[in-house]
This record gives structure tokens, sequence and C-alpha cells, in this order.
């Protein structure tokens, strides 16, 4: 991450090829992670995206406010990370319930991942998306798989 801010002694960030947001939410989502690891990790360039620390009121209401907050944590480092690892092939999206992430990333994102192979999705309704799908097959000529973990659909009988 921190090369994507020139950080780092290298760019570290070009030669991703695999952007697992499933490995970034459970590591933001881990209770070990607090405290000091979380202060250093959300420190200088990064404390741009502590978006945990913005959740005003009591605890019990912080604990509300965490899993929108930690979408928003995800979605927002993968908009720096997509912006700079020109290599990514494979994108793996978390589970975080009924909300995709994807969803709402993949419109801005799609332009980047023209080198995009593998594409990983928590709840199908995002390809429900005609926009989407049409980024997709737009910027993404290499696209070969997609994998689907849930995709709920509503019938009507008449």
């Amino acid at each position: 991450m921190l090369s994507c801010f020139n950080e780092t002694m290298y760019p570290y960030v070009r030669f991703l090829r695999v952007l697992d947001l499933r490995d970034l939410h459970e590591l933001l989502d881990d209770d070990k992670f607090s405290n000091k690891v979380y202060a250093n990790f959300f420190n200088g360039v990064l404390q741009q995206f502590d978006f945990m620390a913005q959740v005003p009121g009591t605890r019990q209401q912080k604990y509300r406010g965490r899993g929108a907050k930690l979408r928003s944590n995800v979605a927002a480092i993968g908009d720096v990370v997509v912006k700079n690892a020109q290599l990514l092939e494979e994108v793996t999206e978390p589970s975080v319930g009924e909300y995709s992430i994807l969803t709402e990333a993949l419109p801005r994102w799609a332009p980047d991942l023209s080198r995009l192979q593998s594409l990983e999705l928590w709840d199908g309704k995002t390809l429900g998306n005609e926009k989407i799908r049409n980024l997709l097959h737009a910027n993404c000529p290499s696209l070969r798989k997609i994998c689907i973990y849930q995709w709920y659909v509503t019938a009507s009988y008449h």
C-alpha cells in the first residue's frame, strides 16, 4: 500500500497481480488489529483511509457503524491500489453480507483492469448491473474466469 504513494524503496505495487480484498477485509475486521497495530497501520499517508476513527457515538453505536466503515476502508484502499497496480490479473471480493463492495467499485476500477483474468464475486447481483457488464466487456478483454459464491434470484409466480 505504501508503494502506491512512493513511500517505499521499491515500487512493489507495480508488480501486484492479485488484489485479494478478502484478506484486507479480514485484517481490518480482526479483533487483534487494534490499538498499537491499528495506529501503526493507519499512520502517515494511510491516515486518510482511517474511516473507523470517524465513527461517532458510544461503543455500541460505533459497533453498528463498523460494517459500513470497513467496506469504505476496503473500497478506498482498493481505489488507490487499482490505479497503481497496472498488472492486476485477479480481484477477489470479501463476503460482507448483502452489500457488495465491487458493485460500487467496479465502475471506477474497470478502466484500469485491462489485464484482469479472474474475478471472484461474493454476490452475483453485481453482474446483474448492465453498466458493470458492459464496462467489464469493454475494458477487460482477458477476463476468462468469474467465480460467484451466491446469487439469489427472486421469482414471481402468477
